[in-house]
């Protein structure tokens, strides 16, 4: 594979050629995490100059195979300040792949703002201050007239520009929407740190499309529209649809981890949504790729038809809903509007805007206050630049004893005492608080229930791991679990005819090894394994439910075969 290394400081561009074998590379996570444990120093600073930013799309970008088009972004997080990958939809891997580059890394810093701009597999570096300070939509647009509608676009907003520890980096979708993000981990700030305002790839003349490639994709939609949840729930409620799941098993996050039932989940969740849709004219069943049989994302649109924002996700919905004591899908998709268009993770906002009205800052459910709030992060006051460090960071001004944190990041949509699954995840993952690491709450168990769940989480991680490494979405995975023969199958084109699951779930665990060394080597040891104290003391109604495992009982979690 050939990756591009970015030497901002220096003004050069440089290819590298990457051996594509088993054991070494398949892209996309795995990519990140070998870097990270060969190339990153440790100790450096998250927004100094010594901290690489990578891009990687997965092994099989480019395929056209449905949901392969994935896109991984990494480096030091200076939210965690750990191993950091981050992942988005959209069109950039595709793009990246048509042009035969496995892999972006930008290092060192540049001035003035700049953009990173790709063309027929070369690079150049160009500057652009006129885009200073402007949000992702206005930036995307200007980008789409300058470059042309054949582009991926990767931007940050002023939130990246002014490296804020929840800045995100916004992706362009198939119809050229910057509404695809790698959210997690304040990634954004690392590139708006490096001077850079967006990536720009022009699509080039694509992979040839063998006949044996060809019949494995159309295997695989086979299999995915043979399975009842990418048929019947991801085109019709979305994402969304899992609030009402999370509610019944009371794991929500409602009025900062108070609570993990909503009272009003009926106003916010995946049917309401879909009724609102459908009564405005707005879009349910959208792929944000092409090709993807899953279409799980959804056009928001406000009461005169006008579009809003696109997707309007579960986890948004959760952080920025139920979090807030907000159950107003408007209210909610007009925050979500804010944090796109500023460039920041809805997670982290939800999660720092719900420690901030714990600690009386505000009332749960006053959206007008709780956008004044936001409006405080965009004009940059002293709360808002406290704010747009993110819910640990918030909790620590304010003397906050109940902050919902693993290793600096917000949790997102699921209260780990009755997710417990999710929970194990929190606690082992190197990524902190992310569901995107091992997400457990489609598996049919008992959720509140500690049996089973440390082998569930570590098989739920190791499969996510590899499906980061191919580039694959995690929606996919129902027809994986169908039928792994035509996935397996795409591997062996690129890997060799002796690829089967085990040596591919080995690399998942490689993948993993690799950033937890990286963690312990910025000092985030054993000791950062852990909740916040408040959920091993405070039941959560309406079960009634406290974590209960103390952190010694994940020792050597990953040494186990």
């Amino acid at each position: 594979m050939q990756a591009l290394l970015v030497d901002l400081g220096a003004g050069q561009i440089y290819q590298e050629k990457f051996d594509l074998a088993l054991g070494r590379f398949l892209g996309g996570r795995q990519f990140v995490s070998h870097w990270l444990a060969q190339e990153i120093d440790p100790a450096c600073d998250p927004l100094g100059c010594h901290n690489d930013l990578v891009f990687a799309p997965g092994l099989l970008a480019g395929t056209h195979v449905s949901s392969s088009n994935r896109l991984s972004v990494g480096g030091k997080s200076p939210l965690t300040g750990g191993a950091k990958e981050a992942n988005a939809g959209g069109v950039m891997a595709l793009h990246l792949a048509s042009n035969r580059i496995g892999a972006i890394i930008l290092r060192g810093k540049t001035r003035p703002l700049s953009l990173v701009v790709i063309e027929q597999s070369t690079a150049t570096i160009q500057a652009c201050p006129d885009l200073e300070g402007k949000g992702v939509y206005d930036t995307s647009q200007v980008l789409r007239s300058r470059f042309g509608p054949d582009c991926a676009f990767g931007i940050i907003g002023p939130a990246g520009e002014r490296s804020d520890a929840m800045a995100a980096i916004a992706f362009s979708d198939k119809d050229g929407q910057p509404e695809r993000f790698a959210g997690r981990g304040g990634l954004g700030a690392v590139m708006g740190s490096k001077g850079i305002k967006a990536i720009v790839v022009r699509k080039g003349q694509g992979l040839k499309a063998t006949r044996q490639l060809r019949e494995l994709a159309k295997r695989v939609a086979q299999v995915a529209q043979a399975n009842s949840v990418i048929t019947e729930f991801f085109p019709v409620v979305g994402t969304a649809g899992t609030l009402e799941m999370v509610d019944e098993v009371g794991g929500l996050p409602v009025r900062n981890f108070r609570s993990g039932r909503f009272e009003w989940a009926g106003r916010i969740g995946g049917k309401a949504l879909r009724e609102t849709l459908l009564a405005r004219g707005g879009t349910c069943g959208h792929a944000c790729m092409p090709g993807c049989v899953v279409r799980c994302s959804n056009r928001y649109v406000d009461r005169d038809g006008k579009h809003v924002v696109g997707p309007l996700e579960y986890e948004t919905i959760a952080l920025l809903g139920s979090n807030l004591g907000v159950g107003d899908l408007d209210a909610i998709a007009r925050l979500n509007r804010f944090a796109n268009d500023f460039g920041v993770d809805t997670i982290e906002l939800g999660g720092a805007l719900g420690v901030a009205l714990d600690c009386g800052l505000g009332d749960f459910g006053d959206t007008e206050r709780i956008e004044e709030l936001a409006s405080e992060i965009a004009r940059g006051t002293p709360l808002g630049l406290i704010l747009a460090q993110g819910a640990a960071i918030t909790g620590k001004v304010f003397g906050a004893r109940r902050v919902p944190v693993v290793k600096g990041q917000a949790m997102p949509g699921y209260d780990p005492r009755a997710v417990k699954g999710n929970g194990v995840t929190y606690v082992t993952s190197p990524m902190g608080a992310d569901h995107t690491a091992g997400n457990t709450i489609g598996c049919d168990v008992d959720h509140a229930d500690m049996a089973g769940k440390p082998e569930l989480s570590r098989n739920t991680q190791l499969r996510c791991a590899l499906f980061d490494s191919l580039g694959l979405c995690e929606f996919i995975s129902y027809a994986f679990n169908d039928d792994p023969e035509p996935f397996l199958a795409l591997a062996r084109l690129h890997l060799g005819d002796d690829v089967d699951l085990p040596t591919l779930l080995d690399q998942g665990k490689r993948t993993i090894m690799n950033e937890l060394r990286f963690n312990e080597a910025c000092g985030l040891g054993s000791h950062t394994n852990r909740l916040p104290e408040f959920m091993y003391t405070e039941e959560s109604p309406p079960l009634g439910v406290s974590w209960g495992s103390p952190p010694r009982a994940f020792a050597g979690f990953w040494q186990k075969d």
